[in-house]
């Protein structure tokens, strides 16, 4: 997992195409989505704990990558 503090910072290869990008706690609770994907993006996690949480992005509503997140 890929570690972090206060911003998650997300980007994409210029030929991706992604239209969400979803980040959920261990439960499988939503914590955030956001349908406004650019190449490179910096998500707030500052009102999240510190933990593993998990992430999906998708485009066309199928999942196109996944992966896990640790906030220090």
């Amino acid at each position: 997992p890929n570690p972090g503090t206060d911003i998650l910072n997300l980007s994409l290869s210029p030929n991706m195409e992604a239209d969400r990008f979803e980040l959920y706690d261990l439960s499988g609770k939503m914590l955030y989505s956001n349908s406004n994907i650019q190449l490179y993006n910096a998500i707030n996690t500052s009102s999240l704990k510190k933990g593993l949480y998990l992430y999906r992005l998708y485009n066309k509503n199928v999942v196109i990558t996944k992966g896990k997140w640790v906030k220090q």
